[in-house]
């Protein structure tokens, strides 16, 4: 199967942060997240990216979707292990 990848919009708060965690739970392969140390000094997108700080919260927040992902993985490999 062909890996599943998405860009949310970005934030930490409303319906993009529960869209990122919604996606983990779900099974996407990855999520790509624009970070920039100093967004409001960011050429393009400045309000979008996240800084260094809200990445590592997001996530830090996002850990037990991400330990569910991995662990529905877990089962895949049994099953395709046992073919």
């Amino acid at each position: 199967m062909a890996p599943v990848l998405t860009m949310p919009e970005q934030g930490l708060n409303g319906p993009c942060c529960r869209l990122k965690r919604e996606i983990c739970a779900i099974g996407a392969d990855g999520l790509t997240v624009e970070v920039h140390p100093a967004p409001e000094k960011a050429i393009s997108d400045g309000a979008q990216p996240l800084d260094v700080a809200q990445f590592q919260k997001m996530m830090k927040d996002l850990e037990p979707y991400i330990q569910l992902w991995q662990e529905s993985r877990k089962d895949e490999s049994v099953v395709a292990a046992s073919r």
